[in-house]
């Protein structure tokens, strides 16, 4: 039957009659349309629709997609398998697709074009209702279900004039074969390395989006008309058509890094609309360069990013940050053999720094990186490629469920670093909320495994700032070093317990699972205790600093008056020590904090968003744009001291976590580079735990002042291992 390009809706019109063979097929035994929509019915109870045959080793399908005949055909392909080693020669050119799989179920079918099977249809006669719906389980088997953004692109992109080759993901995987699949997803980098082209596709289009791609394709690659259309307010529109089109889903999926930093050829595809993507990143990159200068005297920046952190809007655009993304994935070198591609950065940076792209299965937080990663890139020349002898990361494995996945990725950078900064890091997708077929059972994730927010989509979209800037930095950057030369002593699971391994263990009734389950989430780490938070502050909103809080870095009581010089506490809490860049923070700043602290508001406190726009000094600027990183919803706090005195008093004061208050537990963790918070509690078992509050700043505890000022007896007396769930 044939399907709308927009609709799959076969339900049956009054007097007509169910024809159930190919449309392109006569026939003349046909049954009344009551009877064959029972038939439909029946067959659809026990249908498995299209059945893959075995995937040979060492080989992939290719989609044949069918050429089209006319405008509402319905799509036809057929399967193929090729050798690993052939994908790519002449006669096994082909296309791969890259696309968002979206939300919700697979509710659209594309039909498997096999005509032995059509030809017999035709010449059997139905004579009874289990006759028919025998037929109707032969046919509907030759078909595969696709989510509907897919359905789309496939549609879009077939060809009028011949069948063409494509590599799609979800068809040419056979995703509930789990053995497949992981040696399927491991070879992806080698599956988009050997395509002649990678098809990029955004989604149906709109009036906007159409306008956007024209405005790429015409204006944006004429670089004499560039400065002329940054100066014009006539093309402030286009400007906003192209932010528009920049906040496609497809910019936010974790795998698109890979399949473009492995891409020979690409193109972008949003409806009929077609641009090459050297053009669509050039025009995305212009636009971020002269960003300044178009909104200047516009409303465009209303537009663009509604938050008050102004600095960095753009960067947040989902389509900016995937080009700044692949920038930072391979260094290519352009050799008389082609292109040779060098990982820059290992396994955790990546999943560190990427955090914000998504993916359908939150496993593949981990998966998607695996083939850019120098630690599991592999190269085809692999002697052009420093070797390594750190132990490599986990193999894929879909049976173990989230949870472990996890752990198994935080084990094996303890293992090879001795740090455990991850820990304070926003870095893993949240776990499913209903759990799929094939999928195992949903996981309950710890404090120390944090998530990034499931934020409203539109929010995301909008590009957004979703956290605070991290403390911690990026792997091999640290910015701070709390815990001086001290590795990390770390137990996992069942060992922080002192228990042996659960494998192969029974789990029976809901407390036994929930206590089963606190065993499995729990890390054992060893640190010393710094002291208990007495007061804390609300968290920050809209850019402004509590007088409270400013009361308390001034060790003041009540209202100042005019300061000649910013303590220097205060100034370098604000900016939390450090420069844009995790340069040490420039004594600019503490005479930029004096300017602005004799600028408060009548009530005392600072809004950083108000004095941005009056124009202040360039340096004074500086200050409070970094202020803004920095307090980015976090809150304000005063911990009373407990071990020997640091050289700033009984009082520490410093920056927390938006959940922080009054009882949480200051300590120093070995092997992390900041203090962090712990919530103290009894679990289940009656033994005390903790959970992981977050990160924090805490002025004259950065640098490993807690450590020295202990003595080795001390430091060994006071050592203590704190369990956290």
């Amino acid at each position: 039957m044939a399907t709308d390009s927009e609709s799959d809706d076969d339900r049956p019109r009054p007097q007509r009659r169910w024809n159930l063979t190919s449309p392109s097929l006569a026939r003349q035994d046909t049954l009344f349309i009551s009877v064959a929509e029972r038939m439909r019915l029946a067959a659809i109870a026990y249908s498995k629709l299209y059945c893959y045959e075995p995937l040979q080793d060492g080989h992939a399908r290719l989609l044949i997609l069918k050429q089209r005949q006319d405008k509402y055909e319905e799509i036809v392909f057929d399967m193929l398998q090729v050798p690993f080693a052939a994908l790519g020669s002449k006669p096994y050119k082909y296309e791969a697709l890259s696309y968002h799989w979206g939300p919700g179920d697979a509710t659209k079918t594309i039909r498997f074009n096999n005509e032995d099977i059509q030809l017999r249809l035709a010449d059997i006669k139905v004579t009874n209702l289990a006759q028919a719906a025998a037929l109707a389980k032969t046919y509907l088997n030759q078909r595969v279900r696709v989510k509907p953004d897919l359905y789309a692109a496939l549609y879009h992109l077939r060809s009028w004039k011949h069948d063409i080759k494509i590599w799609v993901d979800a068809i040419c995987i056979h995703q509930v074969d789990r053995e497949e699949k992981e040696k399927q997803v491991a070879r992806m980098s080698e599956i988009y390395s050997k395509a002649k082209r990678v098809l990029i596709w955004l989604g149906p289009s709109d009036d906007q989006t159409r306008r956007a791609m024209r405005f790429l394709n015409t204006e944006l690659t004429n670089l004499d008309r560039i400065n002329d259309l940054v100066a014009s307010d006539i093309s402030l529109q286009a400007w906003r058509d192209l932010i528009h089109l920049m906040r496609r889903e497809w910019f936010s999926r974790r795998w698109v890094i890979q399949e473009l930093a492995f891409a020979q050829d690409a193109t972008v595809h949003c409806g009929s609309d077609e641009i090459h993507w050297r053009f669509f990143r050039d025009g995305i990159s212009i636009f971020s360069d002269q960003y300044d200068k178009i909104r200047k005297g516009s409303e465009l920046s209303a537009d663009l990013y509604q938050d008050y952190v102004a600095r960095g809007a753009v960067e947040a655009l989902p389509a900016q940050k995937l080009v700044d993304s692949i920038n930072i994935v391979f260094d290519i070198q352009e050799m008389r053999g082609g292109r040779m591609p060098q990982p820059v950065h290992g396994l955790e940076y990546l999943v560190s720094a990427l955090s914000t792209y998504e993916t359908s299965d939150p496993r593949d937080t981990i998966n998607a990186f695996r083939n850019i990663a120098k630690e599991t890139y592999i190269s085809a020349t692999p002697s052009t490629i420093a070797g390594t002898s750190l132990e490599a990361p986990p193999e894929p494995d879909y049976s173990k469920d989230l949870l472990h996945v996890y752990t198994s990725f935080i084990k094996w950078i303890y293992r090879n670093t001795g740090c455990v900064d991850i820990l304070c890091r926003r870095w893993a997708i949240a776990e499913r909320k209903s759990q799929p077929r094939d999928y195992p059972r949903l996981s309950v994730l710890p404090s120390w495994i944090q998530t990034v927010d499931d934020a409203d989509r539109s929010v995301r979209a909008s590009g957004r700032r979703r956290h605070e800037d991290c403390f911690v930095g990026m792997p091999g950057h640290a910015l701070y070093n709390a815990s001086g030369d001290h590795k990390a002593n770390a137990h996992f699971g069942r060992e922080a317990y002192g228990e042996e391994s659960s494998e192969g263990e029974q789990i029976e009734g809901y407390y036994v699972s929930l206590r089963h389950s606190m065993r499995e989430s729990a890390i054992h780490l060893e640190g010393i205790r710094i002291g208990r938070v007495r007061w804390s502050t609300d968290p920050t909103t809209d850019g402004i600093i509590p007088a409270t809080a400013i009361q308390k870095l001034l060790g003041l009581h009540e209202m100042w008056e005019d300061i000649d010089s910013a303590p220097d506490k205060l100034w370098r809490i604000l900016v939390a020590g450090r420069g844009s860049k995790g340069e040490r923070a420039p004594r600019l700043y503490q005479t930029a904090c004096t300017y602005v602290l004799n600028k408060v508001m009548v009530n005392g406190y600072i809004n950083t968003k108000a004095q941005l726009r009056g124009d202040p000094p360039y340096m004074v600027k500086a200050y409070l744009e970094r202020v803004q990183e920095v307090i980015w919803d976090r809150c304000f706090f005063e911990t009373e001291l407990e071990g020997p005195q640091l050289g700033t008093g009984s009082k520490l004061h410093g920056l927390a976590d938006k959940k922080a208050r009054r009882g949480d537990v200051l300590c120093v963790l070995f092997g992390c580079t900041v203090p962090v918070l712990l919530r103290e509690y009894q679990d289940l078992l009656g033994k005390t735990s903790f959970k992981l509050v977050g990160e924090t700043y805490v002025y004259g505890l950065m640098d490993g002042e807690a450590i020295l000022a202990r003595s080795k007896e001390d430091l060994d007396k006071d050592k203590m291992f704190f369990r956290i769930t």
